[in-house]
């Protein structure tokens, strides 16, 4: 099984395919951006770190697996997102 994760700014999708790349499962969770201030917007990269075993879990779950059957993991983000950490991550 192959898990694919797009991490958006409304929500955090999973989708499972097998070897021939044809969707067998998929989940997701929503939330929301904060807007601070007119003109800006804001997401708690915390939301994503939530989001993502639950909604991995809902997918292999309709696809009818367990996480032993993933053989691959590809993730995407945000187009112009920037997430700043310091030396403890």
């Amino acid at each position: 099984m192959i898990v694919g994760v797009d991490i958006g700014t409304q929500s955090l999708k999973a989708a499972v395919t097998d070897a021939d790349l044809r969707l067998r499962g998929a989940a997701a969770t929503a939330y929301r951006p904060s807007f601070p201030r007119p003109g800006w917007a804001e997401q708690d990269p915390r939301l994503w770190e939530e989001a993502l075993a639950p909604t991995i879990a809902r997918a292999l779950a309709a696809a009818g697996q367990s996480p032993r059957a993933v053989r691959a993991l590809g993730i995407c983000g945000q187009l112009d997102g920037c997430v700043a950490v310091d030396r403890s991550g």
